[in-house]
């Protein structure tokens, strides 16, 4: 499952998950942003290609949200499709998470 990474002018690194994102995800999710060539100011999970999350790749997204905290940046999921909104909506993620 692919994992694109872009980082803009602003300083914001966008991810982008395409297709099944679950623990197979896991090298590639974590290398996206661990190894970024600047700092983020903030990040974008953007799941608007992602079919499907299981409870890895939920963890996969606490693991960059506790990573984003620790550099004073913010974390915002964006374009869920319905099955992987509802997945979160069922875990909470709103709660730690902006979704959008």
């Amino acid at each position: 499952m692919p994992i694109l990474s872009t980082l803009s002018g602003d300083g914001t690194l966008t991810l982008r998950v395409a297709g099944r994102f679950d623990f197979r995800s896991r090298e590639a999710f974590l290398r996206s942003y661990e190894e970024c060539e600047r700092e983020p100011a903030a990040f974008v999970v953007d799941l608007r290609d992602a079919e499907y999350v299981d409870s890895s790749a939920l963890g996969m997204l606490l693991l960059l949200r506790d990573f984003a905290a620790s550099k004073g940046a913010r974390v915002t999921l964006e374009h869920p499709r319905p099955l992987v909104a509802r997945t979160l909506a069922a875990s909470d993620f709103g709660h730690w998470f902006t979704v959008a």
